[in-house]
């Protein structure tokens, strides 16, 4: 069938045959483009063997916990925060350390709601003066968790002394950091911006779909352009994790997460969520395997859900700058996938370097922010950088918890990471580190919020990790290895 057209192609107008020979040298670019890129996959599937990882040699040693000999008490305090019945009256473990039982709460199996917040007066600041997140003084704090298996809530006093020795220990030990680096993250996070639209379109016009098409109801500018990344199995996309009740989150230790605090608790209730952990999941394809957060959970398979006590507040104004959260699940998959740093960073060094979101949308239902085409459980990023727009609700430390952002999101990004790179010693290399979770957008389309315009250039919302989160995220790691 093939020498008819050839023959032919001496008789056709030279701009026509330039144009067949472009065409021509189009698709054999993009067909190498995508043997290169998706005969990994594709033999995986075919023979059923797990999809290949990246290079694992020369992690970090990434032993827990960091002081040794438990100077703080610290399996005491595992022993109070599992006691069932809780105790009645507050537990002072040391002059550290305290613990209060707060109230007994219920497993639900119901998909994660963004809480509606009315959007601030304050409009915010576009280049707030912020100091370095280790001259900030460690102040004491409150967190409050949550035990799946008793279903009671405690809250925890830490004293600054404590939370700051534990912090600096796992600075110096470099347990704060990633378990790996990029020599050039740039060639992952960036270059395949050039590529990844034009293998949708044809991904879609195999599969029938509408050419071309792009949501115009959708995120910033009022047009989507997140795409499907892939293989997730590639670093670090594979510490990004799919959450069963429509959130993601992000590995940040061996079974470590970060996440906003919607997806963890119904706020102004006793609710808490129950779902399922896939990191790195590719559609039905579950490379690594999942840790799943079990409303009768067996022993030894108990989750911890911890928020602050704001959040818990049902009487708190502007919850968003409160909606953050870390778990604890059963299983060790980080161990597999490895896991993102975590850094606290002023906004005048978020705005310098790239900022990176990727996440799990949730399809179906009515509303316009969806991808177009949506596949389930596909990772998806945005082609252009999260650019940091206001900054807003400054805290006491002088660090502002909200910033808005230029990433495109949707219901299902809750909790997804923004992350960078970060220069590490240890290894020589640049590693991701996550700055903030997304937590919410302004101009969704859904309830009364109106649909995202092409003058919304920061329609998404994410909630910071400040100088305090850095040390009550080591603690932690501490209390649970």
């Amino acid at each position: 069938m093939q020498a008819p057209t050839l023959v032919n192609v001496g008789v056709v107008s030279v701009g026509a045959g330039a144009s067949r020979l472009r065409r021509l040298w189009l698709l054999v670019m993009v067909g190498v483009l995508l043997f290169t890129i998706l005969r990994p996959v594709a033999s995986a599937l075919a023979t059923g063997a797990p999809l290949s990882h990246d290079d694992t040699s020369g992690l970090l040693d990434t032993s827990d916990p960091c002081l040794p000999n438990d100077p703080y008490d610290l399996e005491t305090l595992r022993e109070v925060i599992s006691s069932d019945p809780p105790p009645s009256a507050p537990v002072f473990i040391n002059r550290f350390l305290s613990v209060q039982y707060v109230a007994t709460g219920a497993l639900i199996e119901d998909p994660a709601d963004e809480p509606i917040d009315p959007v601030p007066d304050d409009p915010g600041e576009t280049d707030p003066v912020e100091r370095p997140a280790d001259t900030v003084p460690v102040q004491d704090a409150v967190l409050h968790v949550f035990n799946t298996a008793t279903r009671h809530e405690f809250a925890i006093s830490m004293h600054r002394t404590m939370l700051e020795e534990i912090h600096r220990c796992r600075i110096e030990a470099g347990l704060t950091s990633a378990t790996e680096g990029l020599d050039d993250p740039s060639a992952r996070e960036d270059l395949r911006r050039i590529f990844l639209p034009l293998i949708q379109t044809m991904a879609s016009q195999a599969s029938g779909a509408e050419s071309g098409s792009v949501q115009a109801a959708a995120r910033s500018n009022g047009i989507d352009t997140r795409v499907i990344r892939t293989p997730t199995t590639a670093w670090p996309w594979r510490t990004i994790s799919h959450f069963s009740n429509n959130c993601t989150g992000t590995l940040i230790g061996p079974r470590h997460l970060i996440t906003a605090a919607h997806c963890i608790n119904r706020r102004g209730t006793n609710n808490w969520f129950t779902f399922t952990v896939s990191p790195g999941r590719d559609g039905n394809n579950l490379p690594y395997g999942s840790s799943t957060i079990s409303p009768n959970p067996a022993p030894g398979q108990t989750a911890w859900y911890f928020t602050h006590p704001q959040w818990r507040n049902p009487a708190t104004t502007n919850a968003r700058q409160w909606d953050w959260g870390l778990i604890v699940i059963p299983d060790r998959l980080g161990d597999q996938t490895g896991w993102m740093g975590y850094v606290a960073l002023p906004a005048i060094i978020l705005k310098a370097n790239n900022q990176y979101n990727r996440g799990y949308p949730a399809c179906g239902g009515m509303r316009p922010d969806v991808p177009v085409n949506c596949q389930p459980r596909r990772l998806y990023g945005d082609t252009a950088n999260c650019y940091p727009g206001t900054f807003r609700f400054q805290g006491p430390d002088g660090w502002n918890r909200i910033f808005n952002h230029a990433c495109d999101t949707s219901g299902g990004h809750s909790g997804s990471p923004i992350y960078q790179y970060f220069f590490d010693n240890s290894l020589g290399k640049l590693v991701p580190v996550v700055d903030a979770v997304h937590v919410a957008s302004e101009c969704d389309g859904g309830g009364n919020s109106p649909v995202c315009g092409v003058f919304d250039f920061y329609p998404s919302v994410a909630r910071r990790t400040t100088p305090g989160d850095l040390t009550v995220i080591s603690w932690l790691r501490e209390v649970f290895p």
